[in-house]
């Protein structure tokens, strides 16, 4: 409609470039779409014959190569981000063979000092003070074996397939995530409270469920050691429709500019506090299960994470599909 004059064929580029910043079947949907209606528009003014014409047909090929590259380029920064996790993975997973012989190298000294004391005659203050510390040594130990085993944990949900093939139960899950956690003491224990106001079943896999459920109260405990302040409450709400999961913080919050960010594979918040995965990866999880995950946060104040589940309307088979 233009006779496809220089200015304009330069924005169509530019348009075609920021429509594929979208997820690639979206845009190819919209691109195909607005190209139907536009030469529908044309037919129906009677321009029709411009469809036709050399200087419209030339743009043909220049479109479908723009998209073709752009595709290409949104694949290989997949493939980079898949290769990036499975470099993680393997990293952490070495990290982790290394600091087991140590660990358990040190458990087994405190337990033979831990015995010697307990032979020793007397009671003295610094025979008791050499036992406590004994005991707190102990305790970071089991405490680091059970982090590592969190952070496997995580880094094998990468590469594991997400769709759901069993039903979970959500009380469940929860509370088989706070008998896993490895808290660092019983206040800290303590500052966790959970309301299950109605159980509800959903399609997915438990070990998953573990992994998100970990990866938020991880987060939240986080937010409340930097905050010096708040509490946790997780709320179990099956009677809602779609029945969802509340996971609230009243530790520091998350800035209104920063909360359209932290779902993005990388991205973490505050910077250089995490790797940037755990919260992208939660996404990826619940959305294999056409389910929800979305934030509601005020700076200084709160953070609410709400996953909301499809109704299950028929039993999940257990087991692998």
């Amino acid at each position: 409609m233009n006779d496809a004059t220089g200015a304009w064929v330069q924005w169509l580029a530019v348009a075609i470039v920021a429509l594929f910043h979208m997820p690639t079947p979206m845009a190819l949907r919209c691109y195909v779409t607005g190209t139907v209606l536009a030469l529908a528009c044309a037919i129906l003014q009677g321009r029709g014959h411009v469809i036709l014409s050399t200087a419209f047909l030339h743009q043909l090929p220049v479109h479908w190569f723009l998209i073709g590259l752009l595709c290409v380029a949104r694949l290989g920064r997949s493939a980079l981000e898949q290769e990036k996790l499975a470099g993680m993975g393997e990293g952490l997973g070495a990290v982790a063979h290394e600091m087991r012989t140590p660990l358990a190298s040190m458990d087994a000294n405190v337990r033979g000092l831990t015995r010697m004391l307990q032979g020793e005659p007397g009671t003295g203050s610094g025979s008791e003070e050499a036992r406590q510390a004994m005991t707190r040594i102990q305790y970071e130990v089991r405490h680091m074996n059970h982090l590592i085993d969190l952070f496997l944990l995580s880094a094998n949900a990468v590469r594991r397939r997400l769709d759901p093939c069993e039903s979970v139960s959500m009380a469940d899950a929860v509370q088989a995530v706070l008998r896993r956690y490895p808290f660092s003491s019983p206040a800290q224990r303590s500052a966790v409270a959970v309301d299950v106001r109605s159980n509800f079943n959903f399609a997915g896999q438990y070990e998953l469920t573990v992994v998100i459920l970990l990866n938020l109260l991880r987060n939240a405990l986080k937010a409340i050691h930097r905050a010096g302040k708040g509490r946790v409450r997780i709320v179990v709400d099956g009677q809602r429709k779609p029945p969802r999961l509340l996971f609230i913080d009243t530790a520091c919050g998350i800035a209104a500019r920063h909360q359209r960010f932290i779902f993005q594979r990388f991205y973490a918040y505050p910077a250089y506090t995490g790797t940037g995965v755990g919260l992208a990866l939660c996404r990826q999880i619940m959305h294999a299960w056409n389910a929800r995950i979305r934030c509601v946060s005020r700076e200084s104040a709160y953070a609410i994470f709400v996953l909301e589940f499809p109704i299950q309307r028929a039993k999940v088979p257990s087991g692998e599909p």
